[in-house]
């Protein structure tokens, strides 16, 4: 397991786990402009891996620009001939991507999973 940090004072934690072939990114807390940039990073050294899963049961908050980084990442993914899926947004998590018409896109139509 590989823990990054955030400059923007733990408001954003990132484990990420790697299983056969499949990176598990687990995050928790407040996604925005101030700690993008290490979620840029997490996914990056998670899409070594050809299959990444996203878990934002845990997010609170997901502004534009973690939005951006997760399209960014999603499509780079596709590119490379992998995925990229976001699983168990929470409820307010899931408002936003629903908002932004990108709901069934990241969690690759799978939207059973109930928010926590």
């Amino acid at each position: 397991m590989l823990t990054f940090g955030s400059r923007a004072e733990d408001l954003l934690s990132i484990d990420l786990v790697r299983n056969d072939g499949t990176a598990t990114l687990v995050l928790a807390g407040e996604i925005d402009l101030s700690n993008r940039e290490a979620l840029a990073d997490a996914l990056e050294k998670a899409l070594e891996s050809p299959n990444v899963v996203v878990d934002l049961s845990r997010v609170r908050y997901l502004d534009s620009s973690g939005l951006r980084v997760l399209m960014t990442a999603h499509e780079r993914a596709r590119q490379d001939g992998g995925s990229l899926t976001v699983t168990r947004p929470s409820k307010d998590v899931r408002r936003v991507l629903e908002l932004t018409s990108v709901l069934s896109l990241l969690t690759n139509g799978a939207e059973s999973d109930e928010p926590v």
